[in-house]
């Protein structure tokens, strides 16, 4: 399946659980703990994100959040500033294996992992509850292409 990231940040809201700053070495170089694994990770911020890091947080609004995870103070969106160095887990990471966007290309919801389903817009969530949440096919391809075509005859757009 794909991945369309929507720089949402939900990846990364609750990895403050999961890595936590060792210690910051030289400049913007961090030593980083995955508080499960043991591994350690060196991650240096990003050039082109050092004034996000240095002058902004999450913290506040999202105290689980990756410590390194910021939000652009124009769009909003969520941003890694340790993109090109992050640790191996979260470059294979994806949120959902399927998304769900409204008329307007806003989220409307998303599958998440082996089948949880979260809604945005409550038509949706009724609309799932009603025509899609008790497919009974076991072919995924073909479960894909039914749940596909029962959104998008209601305007939806589909990303798997």
């Amino acid at each position: 399946m794909g991945f369309f990231c929507q720089q949402c940040g939900e990846c990364c809201s609750q990895m403050g659980d999961v890595f936590h700053i060792k210690e910051q070495r030289e400049g913007l170089v961090f030593l980083i703990y995955n508080q499960y694994t043991g591994e350690e990770y060196v991650v240096t911020i990003d050039p082109d994100k050092t004034h996000l890091f240095t002058q902004s947080s999450v913290a506040s609004d999202e105290p689980l959040s990756c410590p390194f995870l910021r939000r652009d103070p124009v769009t909003g969106l969520a941003l890694c500033t340790v993109h090109a160095t992050k640790p191996d887990i979260c470059r294979e990471c994806g949120c959902w294996t399927m998304l769900i966007l409204d008329s307007d290309g806003r989220r409307a919801g998303r599958l998440l992992g082996a089948g949880h389903f979260a809604a945005d817009d409550p038509a949706l969530h009724d609309l799932w509850a009603d025509q899609i949440e008790d497919l009974e096919i076991t072919d995924r391809n073909e479960w894909e292409r039914k749940v596909r075509a029962i959104l998008s005859r209601k305007g939806y757009t589909v990303f798997v």
